[in-house]
């Protein structure tokens, strides 16, 4: 769909450790190119950056259970910064830091 986003792209200082950690968490499929300097998954990839800069934009991921992945940030070395939050009418939504230092949300539609 025109004018919708088509791909992100997530600054990550280790690729390897950035790799295991999404795919373990959510299932992702992520392919390191050759270089090691990028890797694409659905929607996206990874940048190899020598330093992430905090700010920016939030990207949010769709969970189904909110209150369980939640649960898994922290032992797959996530630091959950909210563990839930209304979003209005919408859902619930959660913040957490990834191993790399960049803050993503977790969101649940309600039922």
């Amino acid at each position: 769909m025109p004018d919708s986003f088509c791909h992100i792209e997530i600054p990550v200082k280790d690729m390897l450790r950035a790799k295991a950690f999404y795919e373990k968490m959510f299932g992702w499929h992520i392919k390191v190119q050759e270089a090691g300097n990028y890797a694409l998954f659905a929607g996206g990839g990874f940048r190899r950056v020598a330093s992430i800069d905090a700010g920016g934009i939030t990207p949010f991921i769709r969970v189904e259970d909110l209150k369980r992945s939640v649960g898994r940030l922290e032992d797959l070395g996530a630091i959950v910064l909210v563990p839930w939050e209304t979003a209005g009418n919408e859902g619930k939504c959660a913040f957490f830091k990834d191993p790399e230092g960049n803050v993503l949300g977790l969101f649940q539609v309600n039922p």
